[in-house]
């Protein structure tokens, strides 16, 4: 049923279990796998009137992401078609990478905190109601 799935975390030890069911399903129908990361927090100062990413954190941060999704490619026992690292809104990020390697299944974990988002999570909520393909949300743990 499912020939490409694309795999969305945050690395908390939370998304385990949607590690877990990403893995189980990408083998149960012996389908590629890939994985994504996608950074949303730039922390912005004020220069002259204007905003700014503060100096060499973006670059921090996209190396950081980049050894992570590394050490969370070694953990899973397939090989993988894609990791991708990038930065923006993860929502839009996951739905257009997920359309770009045309992957029809995206596996998320859904840890809503609060407001709207305590009933899915708001970026798995946003994922659901962007992308062109099944979204599996699930459950995680705090």
């Amino acid at each position: 049923m499912y020939r490409h799935l694309l795999y969305a975390t945050d690395f908390s030890p939370e998304s385990q279990s949607a590690q877990a069911r990403a893995v189980d399903v990408a083998q149960k129908y012996d389908a590629q796998l890939s994985i994504i990361h996608v950074i949303d927090y730039l922390p912005v100062s004020q220069l002259d009137g204007g905003l700014s990413v503060v100096p060499d954190l973006e670059q921090k941060l996209n190396e950081n992401a980049r050894d992570d999704i590394t050490a969370c490619a070694a953990e899973i026992p397939l090989k993988l078609s894609h990791k991708h690292v990038c930065t923006g809104s993860p929502r839009r990020e996951i739905t257009d990478y997920a359309l770009a390697i045309n992957a029809d299944l995206i596996v998320l974990g859904s840890h809503g905190r609060h407001g709207l988002g305590l009933l899915l999570g708001s970026t798995a909520n946003g994922v659901l109601h962007l992308a062109q393909c099944d979204v599996l949300a699930v459950r995680v743990r705090d």
